[in-house]
């Protein structure tokens, strides 16, 4: 069925929108964490790849930029860990310091909660789906997937994230449309957009050269198990991140904004080769996997934009005592440079 023209005139423009993003915004709570690993002498990776692989605007970011750097994988199934590993540790800090943080410096220092979807309840819910999506793979894929899996779980939603960045009124109005008319987000965004985050997430992840298995992840997660055939390609992830993603909604760990009845889980656990029992098992260790990786990221951090705030004054003195310290190296270098120089003179009219 054909869009209205007027519809489709809305998403036109909002394509437009949406292409000129570069970046989305990270949580402060998750930056106050970050920056700690890039700005000391002593950096550890392994840390710095745990926040990096379990935030969604960091993984795009580490993601287009081993696209861009012409990063060679081990394996055809590229990872947020090799990426990190293989990019210079100065293209890094460069790219995770020009991340937006989200709202860091409201006088109220708590906005988010104040939203009609708070980017926090987001975050948790991209977890959990990342989470589950990785504890499916584990039973059904190869140890490379069940890294893809989780990345295209924590993607999956940057549809969302996008609209909320672009066109942060028109999000909140979205929202309230679901929440009034208990529908799911896609169908609220259609109604005010003429196209859903599935759609903007798939642009995003062109623009940003994700790796195919998440882009078709992103894109394809809302249609039915039917549809995702084993021939078409990455159906299978997109299968589980679909499955994944209502599991983390049953389960109520964080809020992805939907209201309808959160569909049955049946067709494409069936579809996936999954037991009942083996779901119920994943369904039970998922909130314990979602919190670890929160407290990664400082997402269990309540003042979240005040620590943000006292890291950047903390880094600001840090890198105010290091520059006096070199100042202090110059000067020193310089005199010792001057004694040299009248050595060298002396010797020179000895001669």
């Amino acid at each position: 069925m054909a869009r209205p023209a007027n519809n489709t005139a809305i998403a036109r423009k909002v394509e437009l929108i949406i292409r000129k993003l570069d970046s989305l915004s990270t949580l402060p709570q998750v930056a106050a964490g970050f920056l700690p690993h890039i700005t000391g002498i002593q950096t550890d990776p392994a840390a710095l790849t745990d926040i990096i692989e379990s935030d969604p605007a960091l993984t795009a970011k580490i993601l287009s930029l081993a696209h861009a750097g012409g990063v060679t994988f081990t394996s055809q199934k590229p990872s947020v860990a090799q990426a990190v590993s293989k990019l210079p540790l100065a293209v890094i800090r460069d790219a995770v310091l020009s991340i937006r943080v989200f709202q860091a410096f409201d006088v109220d220092y708590d906005p988010d909660s104040k939203r009609a979807l708070p980017r926090k309840q987001l975050a948790f819910h991209a977890l959990a789906t990342a989470c589950c999506a990785r504890s499916i793979a584990k039973i059904i894929l190869t140890k490379q997937d069940c890294e893809m899996a989780f990345s295209a779980g924590l993607l999956h939603d940057i549809g969302k994230l996008a609209i909320d960045e672009a066109m942060p009124k028109s999000f909140e109005k979205i929202v309230e449309y679901a929440k009034a008319n208990s529908v799911s987000m896609a169908v609220a965004e259609q109604k005010h957009l003429g196209l859903d985050h599935a759609i903007i997430g798939k642009r995003l992840a062109e623009k940003w050269k994700f790796p195919e298995d998440i882009k078709n992840a992103i894109w394809l997660h809302h249609s039915d198990p039917e549809v995702l055939s084993d021939d078409i390609p990455a159906a299978k992830i997109a299968r589980i991140v679909s499955l994944a993603d209502s599991v983390a909604r049953q389960c109520l760990i964080g809020q992805s904004g939907s209201c309808d009845c959160v569909p049955s889980t049946d067709r494409l656990m069936t579809s996936l080769g999954l037991s009942q029992d083996q779901l119920d098992e994943i369904r039970k260790n998922l909130s314990q996997q979602v919190y670890h990786r929160a407290d990664l990221l400082g997402l269990n951090d309540r003042t979240g934009a005040a620590s943000w705030c006292d890291m950047i004054s903390q880094t600001a003195a840090d890198l105010a005592r290091d520059n006096t310290r070199l100042s202090q190296d110059n000067r020193t270098y310089a005199v010792s440079s001057g004694h040299v120089d009248f050595v060298e003179q002396f010797f020179a009219s000895v001669d």
